[in-house]
Formats: C-alpha cells, sequence, structure tokens
C-alpha cells in the first residue's frame, strides 16, 4: 500500500501518449526500480510491484523480457497482471514476435489485462491459445483487422468483463458477424468513425451483453465527415438492445479543429436507457438533454474555437434540474484530459460535493486537480534553460541476480510527437482547453442547491 502512494495511479499513466524519457510513465517506473534497489527487504516486496504491469515499447524488448522470464531464479511471471505492447511490428518479424508473446502469456499465468495498442497488425494465430482463461479485461487499438477482432473474441468473450475495441471499416459484403454472448461483460468502449458506426447495428443484434453496466462512445475520425448534426441512429439503435441495464454512458471526444461543424443529438440514446445514473456528455452536445433518473452529469470542456464555447455554455446552462430531476451534481472535465478517455469512472463524480473535499493527484510535474465541479490539469512551471535530464538506459524489464537485489532497466521512451498544421482539418488540436475566462465564471452549484 506504501509504494502504491509514491507513483500515480496507474489510469493516468498512458505509454502510448507518453513522448520522450521524461514523460511521466518513464518517471514513473524508474520510482518503481528505485525502490527495489533500495535494501533487500524492499526488493521482495517491490519486485511485485514492478513487474505487475508490463509495456513492451519497442519490439526488441519482447525477447528480452522473455529472457528475463526464462532465466531468473524466481517466478517472475507470477508478478505480471497486465501486458501492454506498444511498438512498431515489422512484417519480417511477426512470426517471431508472435512466438515470443505466446511464450510470455505461458510464463506469465496471472496475466488478466491486456493491452495491444500497437499501430501495427496483432499476429494473433500462436497468441491465442496461451491468451484462452486468462484474460478478463480486453484493449485492442484500432490496427486490428476483422478478422482478427473475431477471432480473438470467439474465444474470449465469455470470461470478459471489459473490452475496449474500435468498430472496423469493412465492405458491405462482409458486414457479418458470428453470435457471441458476454455473459460477464460490464464496461464496452466502442471507438466509432463515420464509416464503421454502421457496423453497430450488426454487432447489436448478434452479440448477446446481459450484464453491461458501462458503454462510451468514441467518435473517432475527422470531424469534417460527419453530417452536421449526428442523430446517433444507429447509436440508439445499439442502446435499444442493450441500453436497459446501462447506469453510465460516455460520449467521448476527440479536440479537432473542425469539430465546430457538427453537434450531437443525444437525446434518443437517453431514451433508450432508463437505468441511466452517470452521463458523460460530448462538448458538442446539441441543448437541452434531459433525463428522469441521471444523478450526475460530466461535460467535456469547449475547443478552443470562440464559437464552439458560446454553444457550450448554452449546453452547460442547461444541465439544471428541470431537465434532469434526480441531478446532484454536475462537472467540466477540462479537454486536456480527453486522452484519459476512463477518468469519470476512475474519477467518481460524488468524491467532491464542497470546497473542502477537494483533492489532487500530484507526481513530479504531473498534476491534476478535481475540485468542486470540474476536474483540470495544473501545468507545471519550466525553467528557461531548463537542461534534459537525459535517461539511465532503458525501459526493459530485466532482473538481475548479481547481489541479489538489482534491477537493469532502462526510460527511454518510444516515438516522439509531430505536428503538422498546414490544414485545419487535417490535425488534432494541441492547445485543447478553451480560454480561461471563458470557464472561469462558470457557476458551480453546491450540492445542496441542487438537491433543493
Amino acid at each position: 500500500m506504501i509504494f502504491q502512494r509514491v507513483v500515480p495511479p496507474s489510469f493516468l499513466l498512458d505509454s502510448s501518449t507518453s513522448p520522450g524519457p521524461q514523460s511521466s510513465w518513464c518517471k514513473t517506473l524508474r520510482q518503481k526500480k528505485a525502490i527495489v534497489r533500495v535494501c533487500k527487504l524492499w526488493y521482495k516486496t517491490g519486485i511485485s510491484f514492478l513487474y505487475e504491469d508490463v509495456c513492451i515499447r519497442r519490439v526488441g524488448h519482447a525477447s528480452i523480457f522473455l529472457r528475463t522470464l526464462e532465466n531468473t531464479n524466481i517466478n517472475l511471471g507470477d508478478f505480471v497482471k497486465k501486458l501492454t505492447i506498444f511498438c512498431l511490428i515489422p512484417k519480417s518479424y511477426c512470426g517471431t514476435f508472435s512466438l515470443q508473446l505466446q511464450h510470455i502469456f505461458e510464463l506469465s499465468p496471472r496475466i488478466s489485462h491486456f493491452s495491444y495498442t500497437s499501430p501495427c497488425r496483432l499476429p494473433i494465430p500462436d497468441v491465442l491459445p496461451a491468451m484462452v482463461g486468462t484474460i478478463r479485461h480486453l484493449t485492442l487499438s484500432n490496427a486490428i483487422q476483422f478478422p482478427t477482432l473475431i477471432s480473438l473474441l470467439s474465444q474470449l468473450s465469455t470470461e470478459l468483463i471489459s473490452l475496449s475495441f474500435h468498430v472496423p471499416v469493412i465492405d458491405h459484403g462482409l458486414w457479418t458477424t458470428p453470435h457471441l454472448t458476454f455473459p460477464k461483460l460490464e464496461t464496452l468502449v466502442c471507438g466509432v468513425t463515420p464509416y464503421g458506426r454502421r457496423y453497430l447495428g450488426f454487432i447489436a443484434t448478434n452479440w448477446v451483453i446481459p450484464s453491461l453496466q458501462r458503454l462510451t462512445l468514441k467518435l473517432n475520425g475527422n470531424p469534417i465527415n460527419w453530417e452536421p448534426c449526428i442523430l446517433m441512429g444507429d447509436f440508439s439503435s445499439f442502446c435499444a438492445i442493450h441500453g436497459r441495464q446501462l447506469k453510465f454512458l460516455h460520449i467521448h471526444p476527440e479536440y479537432w479543429w473542425s469539430m465546430a461543424k457538427y453537434s450531437i443529438n443525444v437525446q434518443m440514446l437517453l431514451d433508450a436507457c432508463p437505468m441511466l445514473e452517470h452521463l458523460v456528455l460530448h462538448p458538442n452536445t446539441a441543448p437541452p438533454p434531459t433525463h428522469p433518473g441521471v444523478k450526475w452529469v460530466d461535460v467535456w470542456a469547449p475547443h478552443v474555437r470562440s464559437d464552439c464555447a458560446v454553444d457550450w455554455r448554452k449546453l452547460y446552462l442547461n444541465l439544471t434540474l428541470q431537465h434532469f430531476p434526480a441531478l446532484k451534481g454536475v462537472r467540466v472535465l477540462f479537454a486536456a484530459l480527453a486522452s484519459l478517455p476512463d477518468l469519470p469512472t476512475n474519477i467518481p463524480p460524488g468524491l467532491v460535493l464542497s470546497d473542502n473535499d477537494s483533492f489532487e493527484f500530484r507526481f513530479l510535474d504531473l498534476c491534476i486537480r478535481h475540485d468542486r465541479g470540474k476536474v483540470y490539469t495544473i501545468e507545471p512551471e519550466w525553467a528557461e534553460d531548463e537542461e534534459d535530464a537525459g535517461s539511465d538506459g532503458s525501459d526493459l524489464y530485466v532482473y538481475s541476480s548479481d547481489d541479489g537485489c538489482s534491477t537493469s532497466t532502462s526510460d527511454s521512451a518510444s516515438g516522439s510527437d509531430s505536428e503538422d498544421d498546414s490544414q485545419e482539418d487535417c490535425y488534432i488540436e494541441r492547445d485543447w482547453d478553451a480560454d480561461p475566462d471563458i470557464l472561469s465564471d462558470i457557476y458551480y452549484p453546491e450540492s445542496s442547491e441542487i438537491s433543493n
């Protein structure tokens, strides 16, 4: 418990969006390594803390991690609970990588979380048998092809508790899916593009999800390809079948410069979800939505475009007891946190009901604060001539038995940000949050005022 308090919660750290060796993810890894180097007593406790969440960030790390599992005098594989793959896999290396991944699963029988966020196709045939029976939480990138997706879900569906995937874009002639039953699935995250959303209808009619309680719909792709008013017809047909037991619904945004060109009508979705308690709204939601049972409403902050902010304010002012009779609280989620789609559930809305309840997650230059009515980031104060601190070598999970209580790892991160803003509709806006003056005068009602 003490060790867990010295690093940020895992849901705040995403290796796929943390560039450079000074990212929060890399600093957290260095902190974990420092713990096991203190003494033998700390090593025995800290080693499980270090290995419980493993990320393969370069294709060569898989072979090194596999050798670590095979050549140590303790069973490190028993400590691994979560495995994330985020690396480029050359086509000529897919067979070797697949075999290495298979052996990693065989030596790590307690892996329950598997995330494949690589932009490359998953070499699945050899890996799948080793995954069956252990995976309860599955996250897949948009690089997963339709046949691979169906192959995975056909084998894993009966045990999955949470699933995150991107609805594939496929030819009309292939728009069929086998009947799948997910008896234990409680959380579903669907990434949807303007072209892939029509496949939701096939999913709705061919998937049985009796225990579904939380649904997140991520509107992906350049908004210029969406119609001006997104009526959510394909989404509402999904909710009509699977929304009766939903308690949480989230329409997650991507902050494109062109997002001001459309609005979202979510009322049909709300009408199909009578048990809904927690609603998270896209900043471009067409006001006024209404629901008799919703207790908590989160709304993502507007885009920096002034026209977005004006429309957003109309939406915010309509989040009242008149439209939500059971309302207990409203929060604004700042746009800089949009890379954390599970933020609303990991930081529940009932935690801060007054100014005295405010809290923050602070780790070096990472700071996320929850005040009454809003969740936001606090930017660090950078030194003008700050020099790069560098890296100590690798982000590999390598065990060293020389002294019985040390590890040799590296903290270098893969990838770097590149930004092309030559065309306004061809990039994702990086300066995500609206002018603070737009949000500063928002009235955040006390919980007592809402209940009255």
